[in-house]
């Protein structure tokens, strides 16, 4: 992990400890994930509606609205909070090109993909190593959450059925692909009691047109084992 990796880490560390302990308090949307869910661009979508600022590995000043892009474990004290779910199909093929992509960032990962294939991951090998590639992230909780796909996801919508009064919501990534507008509209709604007009949706046209939402990856045939 170079320098830049440990002060993002420690970045989201702090911030996590803070809307931990004071959250309720601050003005701030917490958008949670397991990384390649689609997180990020509903979170860009929301601020983007709320004329707020979107985080993503970085500070934020508490006293200033603003959504969190995250992929922290839960946390009973993070309210309100959004939770973004995908097909786990589709984001295993998406997490496959992300590590290629950031290879670097991922060694002990990449030893553990080497350890199992005999060498690195490849995109053009997608059949042959995508069934390898999920079991390795499944058993080995080294990068991102921390947690495989099932316990994250599993995680995150029991609290979401916590009755304590805090503010939470849970919405899939393919109902938000086929209608953007009102699934952000729906979201405002349900966590900040704020209707957003047609027009305030025209503000996130941009976020909704962007190739890889629209196109993505296609999952492959995977030969049986």
């Amino acid at each position: 992990m170079n320098l830049r990796q440990k002060l993002v880490a420690a970045t989201w560390r702090f911030d996590s400890y803070l809307l931990r302990h004071v959250g309720r308090s601050f003005p701030i949307v917490v958008c949670s994930e397991h990384p390649k869910s689609g997180g990020t661009w509903i979170s860009k979508m929301l601020s983007s509606a709320l004329d707020i600022p979107f985080i993503e590995g970085g500070f934020f000043i508490p006293s200033l609205p603003c959504v969190i892009r995250t992929a922290w474990r839960p946390h009973q004290k993070y309210s309100p909070f959004l939770y973004v779910m995908r097909d786990c199909r589709d984001v295993m093929l998406s997490l496959f090109h992300h590590r290629i992509r950031n290879y670097r960032n991922t060694p002990k990962l990449n030893g553990l993909y080497r350890k199992r294939f005999g060498e690195d991951l490849s995109a053009d090998k997608i059949p042959e190593q995508l069934r390898g590639f999920i079991e390795v992230e499944f058993e080995n909780n080294v990068s991102g959450s921390r947690m495989n796909w099932n316990r994250h996801v599993s995680a995150w919508l029991e609290l979401a059925d916590l009755d304590d009064s805090g503010k939470r919501y849970c919405v899939r990534y393919e109902d938000a692909l086929g209608a953007p507008a009102e699934t952000v509209g729906q979201i405002v709604h349900e966590l900040l009691d704020v209707e957003i007009s047609p027009r305030s949706c025209l503000s996130f046209k941009n976020c909704t047109t962007r190739h890889w939402v629209t196109t993505g990856y296609r999952r492959p045939r995977i030969p049986p084992s």
